[in-house]
C-alpha cells in the first residue's frame, strides 16, 4: 500500500510530542501507533485517569493486571526504581495518589505498540473478514478496541454487523457506514458528551490514509470528505487545515479535570446495536459500560 510521501511536513504549527509521534509513524504506515499518539496525547508523567492512573498514550495501568504492566515495564526497558513505584497501582480502580515516575516518548510508543496484539487479538476474533481489510482499516479497528477494550468492541454489534456487509460487498457507500458506526457517548460525572474527536479521526483512518493525513495537516481533503465530518457530526472546511475546527468537548472537560489532578469517572453509553441480534450471538442488553482506556 502506498503511503503519502510529505507525512512530516504538516501545515499546523503545532508540533506537540504527540503530533511528532503521529506524523512519524504515519510516514511509515503504522496507522495505528500513528492515531493512538494523535488521539491520546502524551503525558510523561501518571494522571488520573476513569478508573486508575495512565501514563504515557494512555497507558492504564489500573485496567492491566500487575504480570501485564510488569511485562509492558520489562519491555520499554523502564528502570526497576520506576517500575516499583508503578507496579502497586496495577488493577487499582481508585487511587487517591500519583508515582513519582516518567516515562520518555520512545519508551511510550513502544508500551503502545506492545500492546497492540492485546487489543488486535480479539478484533480478529469478532471480525471474520480480517485478513480483507487493508492495513488503515484493521488499525482503526484496532484502536477503537484500546479505547473501549476487548468487551466493549464485542458490544458494538451495529459496527460488525456493517463490517459484515462490507465484507460481502466492499463499496464506497458501505464502507462509509461502517465509518460511521465509531460514535462514543460518554458520562463525565453526571455529564453527557459526544466524543466527536474520536469519531472523526476514526472515521477518516477506516475510509482512507489521505482522509487522515488530511487531519493530521500533511495531505489536501479527499473528495468525499464532507461525507466522512458529517459522520462524527463534525463541519469541516476542506478549504483549510482542519485542526482548528475540529469540536472537542468531550477532551476538553476531560483535560480540565486531568489538569487540576480531579479523579474522575467515565461511563460509555450503551454500544450501538444492530437492528436484529447476530445470528450467533445474543442480544447485549446493559445500559453503559465502564470505559476503558480513555
Amino acid at each position: 500500500m502506498s503511503k503519502p510521501k510529505t507525512v512530516q511536513n504538516s501545515s499546523y504549527g503545532s508540533q506537540s510530542t504527540s503530533r511528532k509521534v503521529a506524523l512519524a509513524q504515519a510516514e511509515k504506515g503504522n496507522w495505528y501507533a500513528s492515531i493512538v499518539s494523535e488521539v491520546e496525547g502524551y503525558r510523561s508523567r501518571p494522571y488520573f485517569d476513569n478508573k486508575g492512573i495512565a501514563i504515557g498514550n494512555g497507558w492504564n495501568i489500573g485496567q492491566q493486571s500487575r504480570k501485564r504492566n510488569t511485562e509492558l515495564a520489562f519491555g520499554i526497558e523502564m528502570d526497576g526504581v520506576s517500575t516499583e513505584a508503578l507496579l502497586p497501582y496495577s488493577g487499582v480502580q481508585n487511587p487517591t495518589s500519583l508515582p513519582n515516575v516518567a516515562i520518555t516518548p520512545e519508551q511510550s510508543s513502544k508500551a503502545v505498540e506492545l500492546m497492540r496484539e492485546q487489543y488486535e487479538a480479539p478484533m480478529r476474533k469478532l471480525v471474520p473478514s480480517w485478513s480483507q481489510l487493508k492495513r488503515n482499516e484493521q488499525d482503526a479497528l484496532v484502536y477503537h478496541a484500546y479505547k473501549v477494550g476487548a468487551g466493549g468492541a464485542a458490544k458494538y454489534t451495529s459496527m460488525l454487523a456493517a463490517l459484515k456487509t462490507y465484507a460481502a460487498n466492499p463499496s464506497e457507500e458501505n464502507k462509509l457506514k461502517v465509518a460511521g458506526t465509531f460514535t462514543y457517548k460518554y458520562t463525565i460525572n453526571g455529564t453527557v458528551y459526544q466524543d466527536a474527536r474520536s469519531a472523526l479521526y476514526l472515521g477518516a483512518l477506516f475510509t482512507s490514509p489521505e482522509a487522515y493525513t488530511y487531519l493530521l495537516g500533511t495531505t489536501k481533503a479527499p473528495a468525499d470528505f464532507g461525507k466522512v465530518a458529517q459522520l462524527s457530526g463534525q463541519k469541516i472546511d476542506t478549504s483549510k487545515p482542519a485542526e482548528d475546527q475540529i469540536q472537542d468537548d468531550y477532551g476538553k472537560a476531560k483535560e480540565v479535570l486531568i489538569s487540576r489532578g480531579i479523579p474522575y469517572t467515565v461511563i460509555l453509553q450503551a454500544a450501538p446495536q444492530a437492528t436484529a441480534p447476530a445470528p450467533t450471538k445474543p442480544r447485549v442488553r446493559n445500559n453503559a459500560i465502564v470505559f476503558w482506556g480513555i
